[in-house]
Formats: C-alpha cells, structure tokens, sequence
C-alpha cells in the first residue's frame, strides 16, 4: 500500500474535486494508495513533509517565488474560481476607489490576484482598500451587513446563493487571469528520491479529470456528498 499526504488550503471543489472522485471511482483503491488529507493552512511550508503533494498550485507558485523548491507536476485548473461582488449600487470597478473591500489573507494567491486586476482596471495606491477576512462566510457576512462594498468570494460558496442576495458580480478572476491554480504540487526532493510514486498519483488524477469530464453521474454524486451542490 502507498500511503501519501494530500495537502489543501480551501476544502472546495476548486480544489479537492479530482481527490473525491479519484476516491469514489475506486482510482485509489484500483492503485493500491492511501490517502490523508491535511489542511495546510496553519502547517509552515518548511513543517510539511517532504513526501506531502499539494493540490493548491497557486500557493505552491507563490511559494515557489519566494524560494521554495516546489514543482507542478499536474495542472487540473488554470482558470481562478473566484468572484468579485459588490453592492447592487456599484455596477463598475472605479466605483470602488477608496472604498473597503473583503478579500484573502495578505500573500495569499487570491488577494494577489485581486490586487492585480484591480490595479489593471485603474485603481492604485490609496484608492485600493483591501482588507482579510477570514472566510467566505465572513467575507459575505461584511458584504450583507454594508460594511464593506465588495467581497472576494470562492467556489465553496454557490454563486447562485450570492446571487440571489442581490449583489452584482463585478469580477469572475478566470476572465481576466490565467494561472495554474489547482492540481498537483510537490517538492523537488519528492520528485528526485521517488518518481514512480509523483507519476503514480499524476496517473490517478488524470483519470479522474477524465472521469469528470465524462461521467456526469458520478459527479454529481461526489459534489452532492462531499461538496453539497
């Protein structure tokens, strides 16, 4: 039995999707692996184990920028699912100047994102007020409550519920942006000391990804069981 360490940031389909169906479809048991997941958001990048991949590929190229020995093996998605909505008032991305804005954690790949987009659009400086919240939950709480104009909101949360809070979607990231954002990551001492192991896992998600494209029964099943879509 291969036992390996899945490493995730956000517990949302964005992410953890070719992992349950992998997992459904029997793909693990088929390769005889087993897996752990762990949420690597309170585990310092150097804590982890050196056997431990990673499906958030935005974190690892940013942790890459900064020094860190990661390589993507796989790309599942290069479009980032996020969503930038404001109040029904503000229909347009200059109507946000100077105005507080809910979005990720400082350096993470999402606020870095946003940052960027707005920054293309014309806002700079002082004009851009962008401040973490902790969650989806959060975010969308600051948004209903008016104390914030816009949030960043993730795929966890169903765009069909913001929505219908009457918020306008000013952003969708995938639009404007292209960047490897979930998939597999893992460190250059894994890739150099067991290559069989990274292309074996490589192998099972590439079937998976087939697997979603291809069969809309069993998703359906696995974002209802483990996603509640």
């Amino acid at each position: 039995m291969t036992e390996i360490c899945l490493g995730f940031k956000a517990f949302d389909a964005h992410e953890l999707l070719c992992h349950f169906v992998a997992q459904q479809a029997g793909l693990y048991e088929k390769f005889g692996v087993q897996v752990k997941l762990l949420d690597t958001n309170f585990v310092p990048s150097e804590s982890l184990p050196d056997t431990c991949f990673q499906v958030a590929c935005g974190a690892a190229l940013s942790g890459w920028l900064q020094g860190a020995a990661l390589k993507v093996v796989l790309v599942a998605t290069d479009k980032p699912l996020f969503w930038l909505y404001s109040r029904s008032e503000i229909t347009e991305i200059t109507g946000l100047a100077d105005r507080r804005i809910a979005s990720y954690p400082i350096n993470a790949p999402p606020a870095n994102l946003l940052q960027a987009i707005l920054t293309q659009d014309g806002l700079q400086g002082e004009q851009l007020r962008i401040e973490a919240a902790r969650d989806d939950v959060a975010r969308l709480g600051l948004l209903m409550s008016g104390d914030v104009a816009a949030a960043v909101i993730s795929s966890a949360m169903p765009v069909e519920l913001v929505a219908s809070k009457g918020f306008q979607q000013l952003i969708f990231f995938a639009d404007r942006l292209r960047v490897p954002t979930t998939g597999l990551a893992v460190t250059d001492s894994l890739l150099r000391t067991a290559p069989e192991k990274v292309a074996l896992i490589v192998n099972i998600f590439q079937q998976s990804l087939s697997l979603i494209q291809s069969d809309a029964e069993l998703l359906q099943q696995v974002l209802m069981k483990y996603f509640n879509f």
